[in-house]
């Protein structure tokens, strides 16, 4: 048996603990991902609707919804990279993650610097 404190349980630990992680983070994901989404909406719909804004009119329509998909999904992304013990919230890498996603998705449809 090994004991709790010894440098072969720490050592395994760490050896699962981001496999552990991976798994509860999708488990959550999985299960709860309309009410996360719902709490995160209006803070993801701000991010985008001042983005689109900056765009040109013709962008905003016909790209509008593409780039809010985006956003939705790089927002899901984040939680599964989100490393808890080393910020408690994860708005703030969220927010630099998906505003990322959506310069990438406008350099690609247009080939030319985002705004």
């Amino acid at each position: 048996m090994v004991e709790q404190g010894s440098p072969k349980a720490k050592k395994f630990w760490l050896e699962i603990e981001k496999t552990l992680d991976k798994h509860i983070k999708q488990h959550l994901i999985d299960k709860y991902s309309d009410q996360i989404l719902k709490k995160f909406q209006p803070k993801i719909n701000y991010l985008v609707n001042r983005y689109l804004a900056s765009l040109p009119y013709h962008v905003r329509e016909s790209d509008g919804d593409d780039i809010t998909n985006i956003a939705k999904i790089e927002f899901f992304e984040t939680i599964k990279a989100w490393d808890p013990k080393k910020s408690t919230d994860v708005w703030p890498l969220a927010y630099s993650r998906i505003t990322g996603a959506m310069r990438d998705q406008i350099r690609f449809i247009t080939k030319a610097s985002p705004a």
